[in-house]
């Protein structure tokens, strides 16, 4: 068994190109990287705190199942064979080995050429021509020509020409003010004259709001 060395200059070798011997250079943490037998891909997992003890313990090897050896290649926040995308050790169903690329590999949004994909969930319905994404106040949300995305997920009637984010909590776009995450509306709120005060509270030309409530004096 031999490590497959993910070193990012090395990004997009072929596995032959990356096998590196098990103590090479000091001893190597397999925990931390994929293996190859020259036949199959695997990664180790040893059960609750166990940690290397320099022997690798085959039936603690989780196979890649169905990977192309000779095409699979380690890539900046994927690895990718000639007929799949995998995340981790999920196939990305339907993904384009050829055009798949990352977003934003931290965010974990990727593109190829005709989907968009949170994690290895297909995105129904965004573009992958005009998604980009909004990174502010610790918040990231995807946009595209058609609508604002949180964690994978449209946010219902969300405007994406429009849409700002405020603060940690509160956004807004023209049609409404929106709290948290996903589908999060503060009723009644006015767009065009709220603002946040906080990461609880926020007013309009009207009322102030606690999260998506109108306060009541």
């Amino acid at each position: 068994m031999t490590i497959i060395d993910p070193n990012s200059n090395r990004n997009g070798k072929k596995v032959s190109e990356l096998e590196v011997p098990l103590m090479g250079g000091g001893e190597v943490n397999p925990l931390k990287y994929l293996l190859t037998d020259n036949k199959n891909i695997y990664n180790y997992r040893p059960s609750g705190e166990d940690g290397f003890s320099g022997i690798i313990i085959k039936e603690k090897c989780v196979m890649f199942k169905g990977v192309d050896l000779d095409t699979f290649e380690i890539l900046s926040g994927f690895n990718k064979d000639k007929n799949f995308v995998y995340i981790g050790f999920n196939v990305v169903i339907g993904a384009d080995p050829e055009t798949f690329e990352p977003i934003n590999v931290a965010a974990m949004y990727y593109k190829d050429k005709k989907n968009v994909y949170y994690k290895e969930k297909q995105i129904a319905g965004a573009d992958p021509k005009t998604a980009y994404l909004v990174y502010e106040h610790y918040s990231v949300f995807l946009k595209d020509s058609k609508g604002v995305y949180y964690n994978g997920e449209q946010i219902a009637g969300a405007d994406p020409e429009t849409f700002i984010i405020l603060n940690d909590q509160y956004r807004k776009d023209k049609n409404n003010v929106y709290y948290g995450g996903l589908n999060n509306v503060v009723q009644g709120a006015d767009p065009e004259t709220f603002e946040a005060l906080n990461s609880y509270e926020g007013k309009d030309k009207n009322y102030f709001y606690f999260r998506t409530n109108r306060k009541v004096n």
